[in-house]
């Protein structure tokens, strides 16, 4: 157990750095970047030991963390709840399989879903199932593309593609992978295969379309909370059915995307 003398040890450096992160960060905005330099300018001995041990820990934290027997992580700690570790770090992105080879609906959810935050590959289907397992499939323009499905954290799956698999079977291959996929066929039979080859949830594509443009589903939700994103699509095509106005933003998306690739 540490001692009173290491225990003010870690949070006198864990005040310094925060000290110099408070100066970086007020000077130079959220876009700041943190620099040696901004350590040694004060001259102060604490404060280059300080920021040489903020970037062992940035660098490689659990070597560091053995090294000073936890202090760094006791330092980050600090500095994480102080909200500043989060503008130097950048947010992971998930990664999203897009299967829609309609090409305004594409567009739509691939654009949406960008602007969501999340990096996109989108596909309209695969030449065949063995193409697919070996993680190739056609892309918007007809081509082959590689698409390796275990590397996808979620997916939105239509069910009728180009070429000669069917969303269905998209879906398994991708349950098989452990990625979660959601069905989002305009046919309510294809939509139920899905759901039988592990889909989370599927509806109609217009619904799930609508649910994450309003942010009634998104991406992490379907990750984090999967059980509840059936009950959101249905919810919101409930809404929808009873009041237009719930699809507003929308429907007015998928017009300004057809006018855009002339449809």
């Amino acid at each position: 157990m540490a001692g009173s003398h290491q225990t003010n040890e870690v949070f006198a450096q864990a005040a310094s750095i925060d000290s110099m992160f408070s100066d970086a960060v007020g000077s130079s905005g959220d876009g700041a970047q943190f620099s040696a330099t901004d350590a040694t300018s004060s001259g102060n001995g604490t404060a280059d030991s300080s920021h040489s041990l903020w970037k062992a820990a940035y660098d490689n934290p659990g070597e560091t963390a053995l090294i000073v027997g936890g202090t760094a992580l006791a330092v980050g700690a600090v500095i994480a709840s102080r909200g500043r570790l989060a503008k130097l770090m950048p947010r992971a992105k998930n990664e999203v399989l897009l299967v829609e080879d309609s090409p305004f609906f594409a567009t739509a959810f691939k654009e949406t879903l960008e602007a969501q935050g999340n990096k996109v590959t989108a596909i309209a289907g695969a030449k065949d199932l063995s193409s697919l397992r070996a993680g190739i499939g056609l892309g918007l323009d007809g081509k082959p593309v590689q698409v390796p499905l275990g590397r996808f954290n979620a997916a939105f799956v239509d069910g009728d593609l180009a070429g000669n698999v069917t969303g269905a079977q998209v879906v398994e291959r991708l349950t098989a992978k452990h990625v979660s996929s959601v069905g989002i066929s305009s046919q309510k039979a294809m939509n139920e295969e899905m759901l039988q080859q592990g889909a989370v949830a599927a509806g109609l594509k217009p619904s799930v379309f609508g649910a994450l443009v309003n942010k009634d589903i998104s991406v992490a939700s379907v990750l984090k909370k999967p059980g509840t994103i059936q009950g959101q699509v249905d919810d919101y095509q409930r809404r929808y059915l009873a009041d237009r106005t719930v699809g507003e933003r929308a429907e007015q998306i998928i017009k300004d995307v057809m006018k855009r690739i002339g449809i």
